[in-house]
């Protein structure tokens, strides 16, 4: 299974923030009030290969091998 690393700050700036705290059940709000900027900079999450195609970080179907 593939397996992407990539940080809440490039998450944000770079893709479907509203879908990836949707399918990594994160609170956007929350982390507005509760995360500065610096700490979304360093603070990693990880996805899926089917994940990341919902979120926008990569291009193809879900279905495809």
């Amino acid at each position: 299974m593939m397996k992407i690393v990539i940080t809440l700050k490039e998450l944000q700036d770079n893709y479907d923030w509203s879908k990836a705290c949707e399918i990594l059940r994160l609170n956007p709000y929350c982390l507005k009030v509760c995360v500065d900027e610096v700490e979304m900079e360093s603070m990693e999450v990880v996805v899926n290969r089917e994940q990341a195609i919902e979120i926008g970080i990569i291009k193809g179907n879900r279905d495809d091998n």
